[in-house]
């Protein structure tokens, strides 16, 4: 059996993809629980309150602490000190 050097390389070509997904690690979203105080959670809730979401809808809670956590991993600097109580 002979194939056409076209047909050949682009078996070839296709080979390495399908290897290359299987092989290489898919991201993996991982969640994790977090536990605060009463008093924690009402001034997170307040703050949520305060500040609505793009859609204009105050964020919940976890939604909340879900959007900083984002916003911590998008950005290089550290703009929230743990001290200063400042979420912006």
């Amino acid at each position: 059996m002979q194939l056409s050097p076209p047909i050949t390389v682009l078996s070839i070509i296709i080979l390495g993809l399908v290897l290359t997904k299987l092989y290489v690690p898919q991201k993996v979203k991982t969640e994790t629980q977090v536990t605060v105080s009463k008093i924690a959670y009402d001034q997170l809730d307040n703050w949520a309150k305060q500040h609505p979401d793009d859609s204009g809808n105050s964020l919940s809670v976890p939604k909340l602490i879900e959007k900083i956590s984002d916003d911590l991993k998008g950005s290089k600097s550290k703009s929230v000190s743990p001290k200063s109580g400042n979420l912006n």
